[in-house]
């Protein structure tokens, strides 16, 4: 027989005996996840073994029953007594086959077709289980799927509703072919609901439409239950952004040109920020800033600042969204006012919804001149977004002294021959400070410095420059919590706990694979046996010794050689000992190899007599020879099995005897 089909059968017993002890352990505690996700991978295991293997019978039976195990681990099926009772039927039938298999006396793997009806019978019977809890849950279901279909294909209040739903990588993509003058169309098509009837395909329609930039495809209504879903009633709505000529559209559809409409793209259309939305406490000075820069068409300094907001902003917020946004339309070659002052517009109903305090800044010419206090709002003309200074820590501003000292020790440095590239590589460093610290204002005197040292060859206009530069105050700024700091303090507080030495867990590995499980090694019972008569032969020759020392001693008169004899016969003696010992705990087992069929036999008897009988073991760790043990299997279970009958003889005679003398 194939050593790899030795294996299975040896393993297959071992799999059906851990799935019966977890099916009757979540019998007790039907709740428990961990039993029922060990249960779920005995299953699935043997299942994939079987696989290995031309046996379609037993496939069939362990495929229904891990179905059934992944609808009860999900929670779509109840775990109950019936549903043990089939899967304990189901593994009694895996290990009658297993039986059958390993009976085969040729080397070709035998056949099992005989038991193909029955095979055939218990895959319905559990399917069966799941599709009862199907219909008894119906309604339910039907009602969640309505919460969620309504959700999630509700008809869009807007053009711009319905592009948000389109990835903003791909739009920002779109944008720009729109601006460079390339049309795009919005395809929708709905075929019709007997449309595979007529002929028609119409994913084929779709897939040969050329210059493809997006596609979409969902439902015109809700997805009836699966017991009700007719596969021939076409209910799909497919949506795509392309290039293609309206009038190639229309012929490319000529057929079916009453259930399409294109629509042309325009530009703002796709301008729509998406995000969670989530308050932002420096946007509110970002876009009275902003405004007052995109007023004097200052568009380098509103770039600036909008890279700085989107650097300390979360990506997946929608105020990044927007100044992404902010940031493409500022790249055009020529910016477009009207679209930034949208977007600006929007960021400020946005802050103004997430902070109901907040002012309206989408207007800030509207604002009330009271508003101005003893702390007046900085402008971009006063110190650029100065009010993010409030959140700089002073560990930033140390930073960019240095960065500032570097770029001093720089300028001092002996003329060069690339003297001009190395002013315009200080002045790019020194703006780049200048932004990060929300001074843009000294923007203009710097670029008039660098020009001058350009048209000097000298670089003593950016000294005087650096010499007239005042940072903020580090004494003024705001120290914000790091927000790593309570992490920080739990780290510190696990890691001055001691724990023990574990071994380190390889990486790739199952689940079911961590190093904390029991490893062992199978071996036929012949090669132990053999061990055995091998050490029963070491320890008659090494008995020999001491008469080998007797001798050499009173017949040679070798003393000394008779003391060598009798200390190495010590040393055999003892690795002997230990030898023989250490190979008879390879042949004990425990008792438990015995107690392990006690479960199942008493939870069977116990149900076919309609009784309730617990069961206690005790002293399973008990070991004994292999051969004792596998002795005293049908005796326990013989005891058992009477013990439980006899019982239930007994106390019917004791009933009728209570009968007869009432009479």
């Amino acid at each position: 027989m194939n050593p790899l089909l030795i294996q299975f059968l040896a393993e297959g017993r071992e799999f059906i005996q851990a799935i019966s002890e977890k099916l009757l352990a979540l019998e007790d505690d039907p709740n428990n996840s961990t039993h029922m996700n060990e249960l779920f991978r005995l299953v699935h295991t043997l299942k994939g073994n079987c696989g290995l293997f031309d046996f379609p019978e037993m496939s069939r039976v362990l495929h229904a029953a891990e179905d059934l195990m992944d609808a009860a681990r999900a929670g779509r099926v109840t775990f109950s007594r019936a549903l043990a009772d089939q899967l304990l039927e189901a593994m009694d039938f895996v290990s009658e086959l297993l039986d059958e298999i390993s009976a085969a006396a040729t080397d070709q793997t035998p056949s099992t077709s005989q038991y193909a009806a029955r095979a055939v019978q218990l895959g319905e019977a559990l399917r069966g289980l799941m599709v009862k809890d199907v219909v008894n849950s119906e309604e339910v279901v039907s009602e969640v799927a309505a919460e969620v279909s309504s959700a999630q294909y509700a008809a869009p209040a807007s053009v711009e509703h319905v592009l948000a739903v389109v990835p903003e990588a791909v739009r920002m993509e779109l944008y720009r072919r729109l601006t460079a003058g390339e049309p795009l169309y919005r395809l929708i098509y709905q075929p019709e609901e007997d449309c595979f009837f007529k002929g028609e395909d119409p994913f084929f329609q779709i897939i040969q439409l050329p210059d493809v930039h997006w596609r979409h495809v969902t439902t015109r209504e809700n997805w009836p239950p699966l017991t009700e879903l007719d596969a021939y009633r076409c209910i799909l709505r497919f949506e795509l952004i392309l290039s293609a000529d309206a009038a190639y559209l229309n012929e490319h559809f000529r057929y079916v040109s009453d259930q399409i409409e294109i629509l042309p793209l325009t530009a703002a259309m796709l301008v729509v920020p998406t995000g969670r939305a989530q308050a932002e406490p420096m946007a509110a000075d970002f876009v009275q800033a902003a405004q007052t820069a995109l007023a004097s068409r200052n568009y380098f300094a509103l770039a600036q600042a909008t890279r700085t907001l989107l650097e300390l902003s979360a990506p997946n917020l929608w105020i990044a969204s927007a100044l992404r946004w902010l940031l493409l339309l500022l790249d055009l070659p020529e910016p477009i006012d009207d679209g930034l002052q949208r977007l600006l517009a929007g960021i400020g109903e946005h802050l103004a919804s997430q902070i109901p305090s907040a002012l309206p800044f989408a207007k800030a010419e509207e604002q009330s001149p009271s508003f101005a206090t003893d702390h007046e709002k900085p402008s971009l003309e006063k110190g650029g977004l100065e009010g993010f200074k409030g959140f700089i820590s002073a560990d930033t501003l140390s930073s960019a002294q240095e960065v500032l000292e570097a770029q001093r020790e720089i300028l001092t440095l002996p003329s060069t021959p690339w003297l001009t590239g190395q002013l315009k590589a200080v002045a790019a460093c020194l703006t780049g400070v200048c932004v990060s610290l929300g001074m843009e204002n000294e923007l203009t005197t710097l670029q008039q410095a660098l020009e001058t040292a350009l048209a000097d060859k000298t670089a003593q206009a950016l000294l005087t420059w650096l010499d007239q530069l005042t940072l903020p105050s580090t004494t003024a700024v705001t120290e914000l919590p790091s927000p790593l700091a309570p992490a920080a303090s739990v780290f510190q507080s696990n890691t001055s706990t001691p724990t023990a030495a574990t071994e380190p867990v390889a990486f790739n590995r199952r689940a079911e694979d961590q190093p904390n499980t029991p490893r062992t090694i199978k071996v036929e019972q012949i090669k132990i046996d053999r061990l055995m008569n091998l050490i029963g032969e070491m320890v008659v020759a090494k008995n020999a010794l001491p008469y080998l020392a007797g001798r050499a001693e009173d017949v040679f008169g070798v003393r000394e050689l008779s003391r060598e004899i009798k200390s190495q016969y010590s040393v055999i003696n003892r690795i002997a000992e230990e030898m023989q010992d250490a190979i008879m705990q390879v042949r004990l087992l425990p008792v438990s190899f015995v107690f392990q069929r006690f479960p199942r036999l008493v939870r069977d008897l116990a149900h076919r007599l309609e009784k309730e009988v617990r069961l206690v073991m005790e002293g399973e760790a008990t070991e004994a020879d292999k051969n004792i043990i596998e002795a005293l299997a049908d005796p326990c279970t013989s005891c058992a099995t009477v013990s439980i009958t006899d019982w239930k003889r007994r106390m019917c005679g004791v009933l009728r005897a209570s009968r007869a003398k009432g009479a």
